[in-house]
Parts: C-alpha cells; structure tokens; sequence
C-alpha cells in the first residue's frame, strides 16, 4: 500500500451482499441489536476509520470496495467504487486496507502506540477471537497472541504470546488464566436482552 498504510485480515467467511451494502449505509446493518454475539449495530463504527484514513478500502469475497472522502462529486455521500485487485491476497477471508496520506505518520505512530499497548488478556473478553496478529514490517515486528483452552479443565484458558524480531529468534510466554462466568439478570432489558454474561 504506497507510501504506507495498514491491513487488517480476518479469516471469517467474507462479506455477503447484504453486508457489503451495510458498510455503504448508515442505521443498515446486518447485526441484530438484540444478538449477544455481536457489537455495534448502528453503522457508524466503519465510519471511524476515516479518522485515519480518507481512502479505506474493503476486498471480501467478491467485493472489492475502494471509498474516497475527498470526492466531491458524491453529493455528502460517500460512495464507493471498485478497488484495484489486491496484490498478496488469497481471496479468502476479509481485509481492511487504510492506506496513510502524505503527513500521516502521526496516525501511524498512534496506532503502534495502541497496538503495543494490547495485552495477551484482552483474548479472555473477545470470545470470538482465537488469535490476534500484529506485522510492522517497518520496525520488522511480529507479534502473534493465541488462546486455547486448557487440555483437561473447561475453566482454564491459556494465552501465549510470541514476540519476533527480524533476524532474532521468537521469544514466547505463556499465561494461564481460570475463567469463571455466570449469567446475570439484566435489570432492565435491553433491545430483547433479558441476561448478560
């Protein structure tokens, strides 16, 4: 992504069309406010990312979105148009890019800030997410966090997490955590939500 920019790839099934024409509307969204398995449901979080980028683009199954908020031409709107292939992408899965204008290294540095700030911990309250991946190939960073659950105890999870720097062999450590949850009642009930884990 010239000069520089981010990616973020996720493994998932891809976009459908309804998701697609979800990321391009505001208050459409494909989740259900009522569905424990997801946030957001309003569409504005897709929007965050043109805090850090004017030219986010999508590549998900078939869909290859490319958006430019300095386009005029959209009457307020921002409407997307067809990306360029994507160059080192398999075609499976989703992947964001947010490639970083000219004078954009202060975003960028924010964003090394914060992705160095993640802890192996955060994994214990993303349930969905197995593993999280971070790649500065400009700093020659490889940061790989996994959890799994323990062998023989259902309430234990251990996280492991290897740090690799180019030319240096990676350096591993393991946490374990004992996990206890437990449903609660919900004192009000919101959007069909009567419980909460």
């Amino acid at each position: 992504v010239p000069p520089a920019g981010i990616r973020f790839f996720n493994n998932e099934a891809g976009f459908s069309e309804a998701n697609a024409l979800a990321l391009c509307s505001i208050g459409r969204s494909t989740k259900r406010a009522d569905d424990p398995r997801y946030i957001g449901n309003k569409g504005i979080g897709w929007k965050s990312v043109f805090k850090i980028t004017p030219r986010p683009q999508v590549h998900s199954r078939g869909f290859r979105l490319a958006f430019d908020a300095t386009d005029a031409s959209g009457l307020g709107y921002i409407v997307p148009r067809p990306a360029e292939p994507l160059t080192g992408w398999d075609g499976r899965g989703t992947v964001v890019v947010l490639p970083l204008e000219a004078g954009g290294g202060a975003a960028l540095r924010e964003l090394r800030v914060a992705l160095s700030d993640l802890r192996p911990s955060l994994l214990l309250f993303l349930r969905q997410l197995r593993s999280l991946e971070v790649r500065d190939a400009a700093l020659g960073l490889h940061r790989r966090t996994t959890r799994r659950q323990h062998a023989t105890d259902p309430g234990r999870v251990l996280l492991e997490e290897s740090l690799e720097r180019d030319g240096h062999a990676p350096s591993t450590q393991t946490q374990e955590w004992l996990v206890v949850t437990r449903r609660l009642d919900a004192a009000a009930e919101r959007l069909g939500n009567q419980s909460t884990e």
